[in-house]
C-alpha cells in the first residue's frame, strides 16, 4: 500500500513538471520574487531620501543628486560602480538582504527548469532555448523588467492619473504619476492645484492585469504598502489610511 501511495505521489510530481512551460515557470519566479522585495525596496527608498535629504540640508545638492540616481539604479538591479560614499552602507546592506531574499525562489525555481529538462522538453530545442533564457534571468537576480510584467488593457496602461479623497472625485487632491522606471510620484494638491507635497514610490506589475503593488515611501508610519486595482479610466489605491480614487488624466 505505502509503495503504491509513493508511485502515485511520484507520477503525479512527474505530471505536474510536465503541465508546466518555461513561460509559467518564470512569471511564477517574478511574481514571488516581486513581492518579496516590495518592502525592502521601499526601506531602500525611504533610508535613501533621508541620507540625500541631509546631504541637501549641508549644502551637497550635487550628492543627493547621484545618491537619488544610484537609487533608481539600485531598483533596476543595475550595478553602481562608484556609490557615494554617504549611502554605501545603505546600499551593501540591501545588495545582501535582496541576495538573501532571492535565493530560495531562485533555487526552487531552478530545480523545476532542471526537472523539465529531464521530460520531453529536453529532447525538444524551442524548449530548452526557453529553458535557459528563464535560468538565465532567474540567476541574474534582476528585477523583470516592466514590458515583462502584466499591464492592464494589454500593454496600454495610464501612466497619470487625478488623485481624490472621496468616491465622488469632485475635489481634486492630487496626481499619481507612475514612471516607466517602476519609480512613481504622488503629488498632493490644494485647491487652487498647486503642488504642495511629493512623495516618491516604486510599483510592480502582478499576475493580475488589473492590479499593481505599490509601496509610498514616505507614509505617516514608515513605507506604506498599498495596492492599486486600475478598473479602465478609473482606479482604488487601498492605503493603511484608507482608499483614495484614481480618474486617467
Amino acid at each position: 500500500m505505502k509503495t503504491m501511495l509513493l508511485t502515485v505521489l511520484f507520477a503525479a510530481s512527474v505530471m505536474s513538471v510536465w503541465s508546466q512551460t518555461p513561460a509559467q515557470i518564470l512569471e511564477e519566479y517574478r511574481t514571488k520574487a516581486e513581492a518579496a522585495c516590495q518592502k525592502l525596496n521601499g526601506t531602500l527608498q525611504t533610508e535613501g531620501t533621508a541620507i540625500a535629504a541631509a546631504l541637501v540640508a549641508k549644502g551637497d545638492t550635487a550628492g543627493a543628486a547621484d545618491i537619488s540616481k544610484q537609487i533608481e539604479a539600485k531598483l533596476k538591479g543595475e550595478a553602481v560602480a562608484s556609490p557615494h560614499s554617504a549611502a554605501a552602507t545603505l546600499f551593501t546592506q540591501y545588495d545582501t538582504a535582496r541576495a538573501s531574499t532571492l535565493k530560495p525562489f531562485q533555487t526552487a525555481s531552478i530545480q523545476r527548469i532542471e526537472a523539465m529538462l529531464k521530460t520531453s522538453a529536453g529532447k525538444d530545442m524551442k524548449a530548452i532555448l526557453e529553458l535557459a533564457k528563464a535560468r538565465e534571468e532567474i540567476e541574474g537576480g534582476k528585477p523583470p523588467s516592466l514590458t515583462q510584467g502584466a499591464a492592464p488593457s494589454g500593454g496600454n496602461m495610464p501612466m497619470a492619473w487625478n488623485y481624490f479623497s472621496h468616491p465622488s472625485m469632485q475635489v481634486l487632491n492630487g496626481e499619481l504619476v507612475l514612471n516607466k522606471d517602476g519609480t512613481l510620484d504622488l503629488f498632493g494638491k490644494n485647491i487652487a492645484g498647486a503642488v504642495k507635497a511629493r512623495t516618491p514610490g516604486t510599483w510592480q506589475a502582478t499576475a493580475d492585469s488589473n492590479v499593481l503593488n505599490v509601496v509610498l515611501s514616505e507614509g505617516s508610519k514608515g513605507p506604506e504598502q498599498c495596492t492599486l486595482r486600475i478598473n479602465g479610466d478609473t482606479a482604488t489605491l487601498e492605503r493603511p489610511i484608507g482608499t483614495r480614487y484614481l480618474k486617467v488624466k
